[in-house]
């Protein structure tokens, strides 16, 4: 199933409860109303999207392990990339164009169900931006950095694109 069909056949509120499950649950009920409406638009742009390339990939998801500390217990944690079948690798999927993803297939190897599929996938491509238009100025950005060769701090980066 592609992730076009997935959101054909499904309605926004329970994929809205997954992501508040998964992401949100210590967050006031203000950000919770925020987070909820910019999902949604997310979600109604995507279900109109018309594609404009179809990248050779599947969209992979998986279970990582996380160490953040020597001493504690890895954290595991849901990832969602592209999956080169003939690679046999896993990229990020988080600055991916939207409409070069919309019609891959999905290949969920937790075996979840759809509306935790869609809400981690909404997860991790609005990572950067809930647009097209934050999405592309996070990517000039980093491409900006790149060609300085400044190191920029996150703190820096997250200012810049919030002053845009």
């Amino acid at each position: 199933m592609t992730l076009r069909e997935l959101i054909q056949q499904s309605s926004f509120k329970p994929v809205f409860n997954s992501l508040y499950r998964n992401y949100y649950k210590n967050f006031s009920d203000d950000e919770i109303n925020q987070y909820s409406l910019s999902y949604s638009k997310v979600y109604d742009f995507l279900r109109n999207l018309k594609p404009t390339g179809n990248l050779n990939y599947k969209i992979y998801i998986s279970e990582r392990e996380e160490i953040n500390f020597k001493d504690e217990e890895p954290e595991k944690f849901v990832d969602v990339g592209l999956y080169d079948e003939k690679k046999d690798e896993v990229v990020a999927i988080d600055l991916t164009s939207w409409s070069e993803i919309i019609d891959l297939e999905i290949k969920d190897t937790l075996n979840l169900n759809k509306y935790d599929v869609l809400g981690h996938i909404l997860w991790e491509i609005t990572f950067y931006g809930f647009t097209v238009e934050q999405i592309n100025n996070y990517k000039k950005t980093l491409q900006k950095a790149s060609e300085e060769s400044i190191p920029i701090s996150m703190p820096e980066l997250l200012k810049e694109l919030s002053d845009q």
